[in-house]
């Protein structure tokens, strides 16, 4: 009996233990996200996210992959500048079900990479705490991210399992200028969309020798003249012939 209970002691210990593999997401605040690895000691050759959202559309700006070992991407696509890591003629990002094509513009797209060696074999990464591995810029809005199986998901060991973020999560972005208001260059100084009383007071309050504030420069000249006044009576509402309707941003 006792043969047989270090016997199966012996089975147990030599089972691979189940690894936890878990996907995370980090809000950078300026309408990027980055994607957060750690593998649980477990090895990871690859893998491939689903990024969706409810909005309209989502562009992708820019990318980076973080993490040097993600050296290739298993989707073939065009150059771009800023991808500088793995191999010419490939991108970490394609569009949904599309494999090979990156996508500029989608609602729903893949971050897809994998590990090579020196000799092109299939290698693996590993880590035991959170690491930055992709960083994705798509303006402000709600993602979903999951796996993609068209593309194999998150490949490693067999007794991999998998944690991925909740739904829904926010990427928020920096206070926005005023330079950067809709109707800015029509007089708006405060972001309601409308000229008004409160737009002719931020020029009032920085006219010189006041002390300048960019908010009532509305021809961006770096100074509080008559120029930025001439602005606001020029779209005064409601002035015949003047469009003052913008929609927040």
């Amino acid at each position: 009996m006792k043969k047989l209970l270090v016997a199966l002691l012996v089975a147990v210990l030599c089972v691979p233990a189940m690894a936890d593999v878990t996907v995370g997401l980090v809000d950078n605040t300026d309408g990027t996200f980055g994607i957060t690895l750690n593998t649980g000691g477990d090895v990871v050759r690859g893998l491939a996210l689903k990024v969706d959202s409810a909005a309209a559309s989502l562009v992708i700006h820019d990318d980076a992959i973080e993490e040097a070992a993600f050296n290739t991407c298993i989707d073939y696509a065009y150059d771009t500048t800023g991808y500088d890591v793995g191999i010419a003629g490939q991108h970490p990002f394609a569009l949904d079900g599309d494999p090979g094509v990156a996508a500029d513009t989608a609602s729903t797209f893949v971050v897809s990479m994998g590990v090579l060696d020196q000799t092109g074999t299939q290698a693996g990464f590993s880590s035991t705490s959170d690491v930055l591995i992709a960083t994705v810029e798509v303006g402000a809005c709600f993602i979903t991210v999951t796996e993609d199986a068209l593309r194999g998901g998150i490949v490693g060991d067999a007794a991999l399992t998998v944690n991925m973020p909740a739904a829904d999560f926010e990427v928020t972005d920096g206070p926005m200028s005023c330079w950067d208001y809709p109707c800015f260059a029509n007089g708006d100084a405060n972001g309601d969309c409308a000229i008004t009383f409160g737009d002719l007071s931020a020029v009032i309050n920085a006219w010189a020798p006041l002390p300048y504030a960019e908010c009532a420069d509305f021809n961006k000249d770096l100074a509080i003249t008559f120029g930025d006044l001439s602005v606001i009576i020029n779209h005064w509402a409601p002035l015949p012939g003047c469009d003052v309707s913008c929609v927040p941003q």
